[in-house]
């Protein structure tokens, strides 16, 4: 598991906003947590020696918010929490008839939003489906936009969610660069094209604003395979250079 100050993880939740709005500066701390894969605890289950941990990022939320004010702090995790620990083992499938631990968890620490990955998904509907309703009863959306329901072909969890934090309209959303193909997911076959000053983003037949590698390449089923500094790369362009719209 890993957490980044400052910096919104590509893996599943993506962060944008313009530093300058007006004649005001505006900073907002982005804080994201990954991969957890039930491991909400720092101590070992044989052993002495501490590990990472969801908790171990409590403390240092906490901090943040009280140095800065909470308005101006936001808490995201990128998906992979369900499958791998004991104890998310525990929660899943054996003490079913209570609110799972996660999402207790969740509430506790405030988090602002949730993106669901492959990890979480391969748990099962009955563990996805619970934690996920569990969630946004406490107001924490959980966000996919590479889940789809079989029949109709559109998201199955919300694909993004806007917020107004430290004076800006931030909009979060779900971005897997090493996902399936969402031109194929969505069945959208255009080429992305601009307008002098931005890349337009291509759109569903549900309406839903898509950006792809698919998108700009000359042949679509050609691979792209790029390493991490390549792939963060292009994930900030997505959405520095992209025109999503009445966003911050």
């Amino acid at each position: 598991m890993n957490f980044r100050p400052l910096f919104a993880a590509f893996a599943a939740a993506l962060f944008f906003s313009t530093p300058l709005l007006a004649d005001r500066q505006h900073t907002l701390h982005v804080v994201t947590t990954g991969d957890v894969h039930g491991c909400f605890f720092p101590d070992p289950y044989v052993g002495t020696k501490t590990r990472p941990s969801l908790m171990s990022v409590k403390h240092y939320v906490d901090s943040l918010r009280n140095a800065v004010g909470p308005d101006n702090v936001m808490l995201l995790d990128a998906g992979d929490i369900l499958q791998g620990d004991n104890c998310a083992y525990y929660f899943n499938y054996v003490k079913t008839d209570v609110p799972h631990l996660y999402s207790r968890m969740a509430a506790y620490m405030g988090y602002d939003a949730i993106a669901y990955g492959n990890h979480d998904i391969e748990t099962g509907h009955p563990v996805y489906d619970k934690v996920a309703a569990e969630l946004v009863s406490e107001g924490i959306p959980v966000l996919s936009g590479n889940i789809l329901e079989q029949d109709s072909r559109k998201p199955y969890y919300p694909v993004y969610k806007m917020f107004r934090k430290a004076g800006l309209k931030v909009a979060v959303l779900d971005a897997d660069i090493t996902g399936p193909s969402i031109p194929t997911a969505f069945g959208v076959k255009e080429r992305a094209m601009s307008d002098g000053e931005g890349i337009l983003p291509c759109r569903s037949e549900g309406g839903i604003a898509l950006m792809s590698l698919n998108f700009l390449v000359e042949n679509p089923a050609d691979p792209v395979v790029w390493r991490g500094p390549v792939i963060a790369g292009a994930v900030k362009q997505f959405w520095s250079d992209v025109a999503w719209g009445d966003v911050d």
